[in-house]
C-alpha cells in the first residue's frame, strides 16, 4: 500500500470535517463550496503533503474580506441570493445584488467581525489536532513497518540464493 494510499482515510476526515465546519459556521447557499472541497495526499520531493482544493472564493469564506479592497462579482451575489431565498420586496435581484456588493464594499465580510464566521480551515485543524496527529502517525508506522518487512524479507532472500 502506498502512502498515498495510507493516507487517503486522513484525507477523507479533513474534507468532512471541513464541510462539517462550513455547516456549523452557516457557509451553505447553493453547495459549491463544499461539493468542491477535496484533500488528497501527495508525493513531493521531499516526502508528501496533504493538500487541500476548492473554489476560489472559498478563500474569502475562510478570511473574510477586507473593505474597500475589490468588489464580490455580481453573477455571484445574484446567485447566492437566489440560494438563500432573500425577499426581495419587489426589487429586481441585480438591484439587490448591487446593493449587497456596495455594503460588502464598504463594510467587508463579515460585517460584525463575528470571528465564529471565519477561518473555517484554521478552525477545523485546530478542533482536529489530535486525531490528524493519531492518523498520521498511524499512516507512517503502517508506511515503516511494511518497508522494514520488505527489506527483511529481500535480504533474506538475497541470503538464501547464496
Amino acid at each position: 500500500m502506498t502512502p498515498e494510499e495510507q493516507l487517503q482515510p486522513l484525507c477523507d476526515y479533513l474534507r468532512d470535517q471541513l464541510k462539517e465546519e462550513l455547516k456549523i459556521q452557516g457557509h451553505v447557499a447553493t453547495g459549491k463550496l463544499m461539493d468542491s472541497i477535496k484533500v488528497a495526499a501527495r508525493q513531493t520531493a521531499t516526502g508528501y503533503i496533504i493538500e487541500g482544493k476548492g473554489e476560489g472564493y472559498g478563500k474569502y469564506v475562510d478570511s473574510g474580506r477586507r473593505a474597500g479592497i475589490k468588489r464580490v462579482p455580481i453573477d455571484a451575489l445574484v446567485g447566492w441570493i437566489r440560494a438563500k431565498g432573500i425577499p426581495l420586496n419587489g426589487k429586481k435581484e441585480i438591484s439587490v445584488a448591487f446593493a449587497i456588493q456596495a455594503a460588502i464594499f464598504k463594510n467587508g465580510i463579515p460585517s460584525n467581525k463575528a470571528k465564529d464566521k471565519t477561518a473555517f480551515i484554521t478552525n477545523m485543524l485546530g478542533n482536529n489536532k489530535d486525531e490528524i496527529t493519531q492518523e498520521i502517525m498511524k499512516a507512517v508506522t503502517n508506511f515503516y513497518t511494511i518497508e522494514i518487512h520488505n527489506i527483511v524479507w529481500n535480504t533474506k532472500q538475497i541470503l538464501e540464493k547464496q
